[in-house]
């Protein structure tokens, strides 16, 4: 029961800061959220101890707990990470990814073009495909430390979302990596996926 408590307080203050509903340098009150979650503040705490361990949340002795500030350096820092990754594991992913599942983001992507507002199934779609690209990255430990940046890089998703010319842009910037993964054009597949994640960090940095 103790556990799933932790899990429940942590998921909802992961979630809440990841969309920006709590935002950087923002105190968390315990009180106010075992209020809002009617528990106590235990699992609270704990909560609080594996978001620290995610980098969402810094604990300052003496003041307390704070949703941790972006700056241009981690979002720089990040980005060039990912730029990285994901254009190493780009290559096994176009060996071996099966035709049907790029054609089913394709697809996804395409009716993404018909959005009026960023909305969570778009986050979802986009997380899935990053993700689905580094599985194939055939390097475990790179894998394992790709899967400990997941929050954040989730939370910089968001962030970048604020930007209202992604809505236009992102999906074409999708189907142009598909398209060149549909071709096997390795060299055309990362400079597009490059432009995109570039894309992203310039509009996370002016957010």
């Amino acid at each position: 029961m103790r556990e799933k408590l932790d899990q429940q307080a942590y998921e909802y203050l992961k979630r809440k800061i990841i969309t920006g509903e709590l935002s950087p340098k923002q105190s968390l009150i315990e009180t106010d959220i075992s209020a809002e979650l009617n528990i106590s503040r235990t699992p609270i705490r704990s909560a609080i101890k594996m978001l620290e361990s995610s980098q969402l949340v810094e604990i300052i002795p003496g003041r307390g707990a704070f949703v941790t500030d972006v700056s241009i350096q981690d979002i720089r820092e990040l980005f060039d990470y990912r730029i990285l990754l994901e254009c190493a594991a780009l290559e096994h992913f176009i060996q071996m990814v099966p035709a049907s599942v790029v054609d089913h983001f394709a697809s996804d992507f395409s009716e993404c073009k018909k959005m009026e507002e960023f909305n969570e199934d778009y986050h979802v779609l986009d997380m899935n495909f990053h993700m689905e690209i580094i599985r194939y990255i055939g390097n475990s430990r790179m894998l394992t430390t790709y899967m400990q940046l997941h929050d954040q890089i989730d939370r910089f998703r968001h962030i970048a979302a604020l930007d209202p010319s992604r809505l236009r842009s992102t999906p074409d910037e999708h189907l142009d990596i598909l398209q060149a993964v549909k071709e096997k054009d390795v060299q055309q597949a990362k400079i597009m996926l490059t432009r995109h994640l570039e894309n992203v960090k310039r509009s996370t940095e002016a957010a």
